[in-house]
């Protein structure tokens, strides 16, 4: 039991830093906690770092396929994970653009607010359903991490 916290501790909650702490300073920034202020793309770069945790403790281990298996399959889940955050990155780019192009706008005194209103609700979508993909995979990745440990005991592999 000793073992598998600690596994937990190390494996799980050490890459999730990256995502509660950007949940927090957003929080802390906006006076408010919500759930609002979770990011898709630090989930993937959190997911990311554990499945690289993942392919290193694998290729320690003594059964060659296993460690096959463990290797290839969070790598591949890796390059979603890194994929994910990047089409984040990018979405996120272009409607701070498209804010400062509204701002221009509203400064010119031509007001193009339904432009970018459409806009903002066409990434809204998007974003929820990059929300909806990276849950998919971060739940399936967590599972799986922790199924690998139960059977090959990856955590006794110090």
């Amino acid at each position: 039991m000793k073992k598998n916290f600690s596994w937990i501790c190390k494996n799980l909650l050490l890459p999730l830093i990256p995502f509660v702490a950007g949940w927090l300073v957003r929080s802390l920034n906006f006076g408010e906690f919500s759930l609002d202020y979770f990011n898709p793309g630090e989930l993937s770069f959190s997911m990311s770092m554990l499945c690289l945790i993942m392919m290193l403790n694998g290729k320690r281990l003594s059964d060659e396929d296993a460690n096959e298996i463990i290797f290839t399959l969070f790598f591949v889940i890796m390059v979603v994970f890194i994929c994910i955050f990047a089409i984040n990155t990018y979405m996120q780019t272009e409607l701070y653009k498209n804010y400062d192009i509204l701002i221009d706008k509203l400064r010119m005194n031509n007001l193009f607010v339904d432009d970018f209103l459409s806009k903002r609700e066409s990434f809204n979508k998007s974003t929820s359903q990059i929300w909806l993909i990276t849950l998919i995979f971060s739940s399936v990745s967590i599972v799986l991490a922790f199924l690998f440990n139960l059977k090959y005991k990856i955590s006794t592999h110090e």
